[in-house]
């Protein structure tokens, strides 16, 4: 992207420019070409595109397309979409870099049919697959967790489930927030209001040594001091966790422009990310935003279609009981260098 006269969308970590609007965007990201470009610039200066062979990071771009490369120290060739979310897609770089543009510029989140009708997608479970592989890049492998002033509450997603003529019951999907005060938020799914399943969420996802604030329930969270937090529980009906309630209110809007209010249950950790992302960085602009996304695009390892749907199965066959401790994004989390 050419430098522009002012400097107010310029990244300095990255040393790259964000399209700040609609125009600007399809002046920069016209043709595939023009993607693969830019995307092979971001990728030079994350650090990560190096021959696997050698180890060299220095290239030809092969003539005959494709994103392919070719190292200049011992001529192998290697695909710029390698070790991305793009892996084996079929889908144009061109597509990709819109339904990031269209799923960033939403701020009520973007459904995979509106995705399909926008951007002339061949098939609902090729727009629902980009969907979910751009979800998995709105966590940053190096976030950081909660600290500071952090509230924590418990809530539940209602899913209601016809059982006979007239008949309706409600399946209920029980969840956790922890929320800085007038800062981040985290939220996860967590099978059960245990008092140890609550000690492993804080765990994951607040640092030692924050002062926790929770609503008085007197079982919840008896293991929090025991492990290095400080603890205060309110006493107040009405109100006790601002932070936390706004971020339990604006997803469950967020849910309803997303899903119609029907939670997905099997995925519902990626909308939790999804709504987080996008909720630490509200006041940022919808190119940055766009940036980041792609920054962590590429810093993420591929993702199948075959490993979502598995992912899918295997949530739906777990019993509702505290699981064992797990690995995933946000037991490793160590938080951006930006405040957000």
């Amino acid at each position: 992207m050419k430098k522009p006269k002012s400097q107010d969308n310029y990244v300095e970590n990255l040393g790259m420019y964000y399209p700040r609007n609609q125009i600007e965007f399809e002046k920069e990201f016209a043709t595939a070409k023009q993607c693969q470009n830019f995307l092979f610039r971001l990728r030079k200066m994350v650090g990560d595109f190096v021959c696997r062979e050698c180890g060299h990071a220095e290239f030809w771009e092969c003539q005959r397309g494709n994103a392919k490369y070719k190292c200049k120290e011992c001529r192998t060739e290697t695909s710029l979409l390698v070790g991305t979310i793009f892996e084996d897609s079929r889908v144009s770089l061109s597509i990709w870099f819109r339904a990031i543009w269209l799923f960033v510029n939403d701020k009520g989140g973007v459904s995979a049919t509106s995705l399909e009708r926008q951007l002339g997608i061949g098939s609902h479970k090729t727009s629902w697959t980009l969907l979910h592989k751009i979800r998995r890049a709105c966590v940053n492998p190096d976030r950081k967790k909660l600290k500071g002033e952090v509230e924590v509450d418990e809530f539940s997603l209602g899913t209601p489930t016809k059982l006979g003529r007239g008949n309706h019951s409600t399946q209920k999907i029980v969840c956790m927030v922890a929320a800085e005060k007038n800062g981040r938020v985290r939220m996860e799914v967590t099978h059960n209001k245990a008092a140890r399943t609550a000690m492993e969420f804080i765990e994951r996802n607040v640092e030692k040594g924050s002062h926790i604030f929770t609503d008085n329930n007197p079982t919840s969270y008896i293991f929090v001091r025991s492990h290095g937090y400080q603890l205060t529980q309110s006493s107040t009906k009405t109100h006790p966790l601002p932070s936390a309630d706004m971020a339990i209110s604006q997803f469950r809007r967020f849910l309803n422009l997303t899903l119609q209010g029907a939670p997905d249950k099997a995925h519902m950790n990626e909308y939790f990310d999804e709504f987080a992302f996008r909720y630490n960085r509200r006041s940022f602009d919808r190119g940055l935003i766009f940036l980041r996304v792609l920054e962590y695009a590429v810093k993420l390892p591929p993702t199948l279609y075959r490993e979502i749907v598995k992912d899918c199965s295997t949530r739906r066959k777990k019993k509702a009981t505290l699981p064992p401790p797990q690995t995933t994004p946000q037991d490793t989390a160590n938080d951006d260098e930006y405040p957000f």
